[in-house]
Parts: structure tokens; sequence; C-alpha cells
């Protein structure tokens, strides 16, 4: 289970990366010059606020389970 567990949890950044990269790549092919502007372009921004989601959905599991095991019963 770990080593299907850590394949799985690696996907998402390998997916990143792979994504910036591919955006890096059709930049410089395109012979434009790389800024902190590009950020915002959606080739960029849709992986990274993936990631982002990705990684909150522990927590707000987490905070789900814990207020669902503190219920009070009557």
């Amino acid at each position: 289970t770990y080593i299907v567990a850590t394949f799985f949890g690696i996907i998402p950044g390998t997916f990143v990366y792979a994504s910036v990269g591919n955006g890096l790549g059709a930049l410089f092919d395109a012979g434009d010059d790389p800024d902190l502007g590009i950020i915002f372009e959606p080739q960029f921004l849709a992986p990274l606020i993936g990631l982002a989601v990705l990684a909150v959905i522990p927590v707000i599991y987490k905070k789900f389970q814990k207020s669902r095991n503190q219920a009070p019963s009557a």
C-alpha cells in the first residue's frame, strides 16, 4: 500500500511540474522572455490552483471528521 499511495501522492506534483515546463517551453519556442506575469496565464495558473486545492482537501477532511466525532450524542 505504501508504494501505491506514494505513486498517487506524487502524481499531482508531477502534473504541475510537467504543465509549467510545457508552458515555459511554448513560451521559449515563441521567442518570448519569461516574467512573473506569466503566472497568471491559464496554462500556469490552472495547475497551481489545482495543486493548492489538492493540498487543502486533507485539512478540510480532517476538520469534517473531527466535527463528526465530537457531535453530541443524545
